[in-house]
């Protein structure tokens, strides 16, 4: 049988070339997301899934009797296990408990290798234990999320980085060890200014990423790209966070190129509810690098880099340049990101499927972010880098 017809029976019609080695080696690696070993030995381990444990063994168990999606979710986790680096499927769901659960069934097989993966790395036995325990969290946050219990599909794609051993919590952050992507930053040599240039990309008139939501009309819309000659950098600059319409010509006698796509960056992710004070941030960063450079020496990253609604400049005008996320979005030079203004939806009113007038009150940011869509606008994710 071949992976294609499989792919084909369950409605999906393409997938990455990594897919078809993984496919291939199944009989080699022999992971079986059908197979409760893993479920079982975590559950002694660690009592990790409570009341949803009994659950997911009867859904192991009734993969055997699910054959095609059974080889694809072997294929998956194999193709996690094989190619760690590179892009793989997420696993697809349905409102069935099965479809609700597969893609923490697909990650099952590979999560005992976490805890050894970390001891290696020189976490502490209860840093260990609380990268472990995530991976049951999300049943909930995806319950508060849909309303049923299970793992969405971008939780498989969160999850899957602890797998990688890219992703841990300190302070008030969760951080990621990644590669940059989709820009080049310039430095001036003599001001210091910071102005980051994409590689390429289509921008709506006023600057924002084409397609982002208030951002559809094509009108006087333009193609960015990125040059870079013996003498100059020739590119489409972002200033007040927006990409300028015209290239302009950077001297390399007056500009430097301080970040390049493919160098190491450690990305900022932010939790609901973290003290977001300037202090504390401030101390997340600093020891932050202190940890990552004693646990992942080999690791040497050139900033910070974060993409988040939180980085709207718009958040200013809501909260005051007083207010603590307005301070946090301001320590970083940014630029648009693709963004649908729906993120706050999943991070502030989080499972609210009302009209807008019914958005509760119960903060300043929850009565900012209600009278700015009230009127008919958004906040937009942007992308941010930070020097330390």
């Amino acid at each position: 049988m071949k992976l294609r017809e499989i792919a084909e029976r369950l409605g999906i019609t393409s997938y990455p070339e990594q897919l078809e080695l993984a496919y291939a080696r199944l009989d080699e690696l022999k992971i079986d997301i059908s197979c409760p070993d893993a479920l079982d030995a975590l559950e002694r381990e660690y009592s990790l899934f409570g009341e949803y444990y009994a659950i997911l063994r009867e859904l192991t168990l009734s993969l055997k009797n699910d054959p095609d999606r059974l080889i694809w979710g072997n294929t998956i986790a194999t193709c996690i296990r094989l190619f760690p680096n590179a892009k793989s499927p997420v696993p697809l769901t349905d409102e069935t408990p099965l479809g609700d659960f597969y893609p923490l069934l697909v990650l099952m097989p590979l999560i005992p290798s976490v805890a050894p993966l970390y001891c290696s790395f020189g976490f502490a036995e209860d840093e260990v234990k609380a990268v472990i325990e995530s991976f049951a969290r999300i049943i909930e946050s995806t319950k508060k999320r849909t309303g049923r219990p299970g793992y969405t599909q971008g939780y498989f794609t969160w999850q899957k980085k602890y797998v990688k051993g890219i992703l841990f919590r300190f302070g008030s952050f969760n951080y990621e060890l990644k590669t940059f992507s989709g820009a080049y930053i310039l430095k001036n040599r003599s001001t210091g200014e910071i102005l980051p240039c994409p590689a390429k990309g289509r921008f709506h008139r006023d600057g924002m990423v084409l397609g982002s939501a208030g951002f559809t009309d094509e009108g006087g819309s333009f193609e960015a790209s990125f040059e870079e000659t013996e003498a100059a950098f020739i590119g489409y600059p972002a200033k007040n966070s927006l990409i300028s319409s015209s290239s302009e010509t950077f001297s390399k006698e007056e500009w430097e190129c301080i970040l390049r796509p493919h160098d190491p960056i450690i990305s900022v992710h932010i939790p609901a509810g973290v003290d977001l004070s300037p202090e504390t941030v401030e101390k997340c960063y600093r020891d932050g690098l202190g940890f990552i450079r004693e646990h992942f020496p080999d690791f040497q990253p050139k900033a910070y880099y974060c993409e988040s609604w939180l980085l709207d400049p718009n958040l200013e005008t809501i909260l005051g340049e007083k207010s603590k996320i307005t301070q946090f979005m301001k320590s970083y030079v940014k630029w648009p990101f693709s963004s649908s203004g729906k993120e706050v939806f999943n991070f502030v009113f989080v499972g609210f499927n009302g009209e807008l007038s019914q958005l509760p009150e119960n903060t300043s940011l929850e009565r900012g972010l209600k009278n700015r869509y009230l009127d008919g606008k958004f906040v937009h994710a942007y992308q941010g880098v930070l020097f330390r």
